[in-house]
């Protein structure tokens, strides 16, 4: 497992875990940038 696929796992058992929330993960700057127009 990567280092990357670690911290999903882990904010999907800390910050959302059995719910019913959806989590969209941006990796970089330019992605923030992009994703934070919607």
């Amino acid at each position: 497992m990567s280092k990357i696929d670690g911290t999903i796992n882990r904010i999907k058992d800390q910050q959302v875990g059995s719910s019913t929330k959806k989590v969209l993960l941006v990796e970089g700057s330019d992605d923030e940038l992009a994703f934070g127009a919607f």
